[in-house]
């Protein structure tokens, strides 16, 4: 099965969230254009801008180790951890 990333999950749960596009813009501090772009996959975002909208939505972007790329998105008691590129061998 393959991992979704981060990008994936993020524009998932601004598309599954209750909130517009303009609530949430007012509630992160990211202008609405900006996450208009991103959800239409018209532009990335920065990781500043990802924490905030993360924030806003009820999830938390932790990243758990400095070598490997990954990162764990937690809402409530769930947390998802996504893998980005390939894992280091033993």
């Amino acid at each position: 099965m393959k991992r979704k990333s981060i990008v994936e999950t993020l524009r998932e749960a601004i598309e599954g969230s209750a909130l517009n596009i303009t609530q949430l813009g007012e509630l992160s501090g990211v202008d609405k254009a900006q996450i208009s772009r991103f959800v239409n996959e018209k532009r990335t975002l920065t990781l500043e801008s990802a924490e905030r909208i993360a924030e806003a939505l009820g999830l938390e972007l932790k990243a758990k180790k400095k070598r490997q790329k990954w990162i764990s998105v937690k809402t409530g008691t769930f947390t998802k951890t996504i893998v980005i590129g390939k894992k280091e061998k033993m």
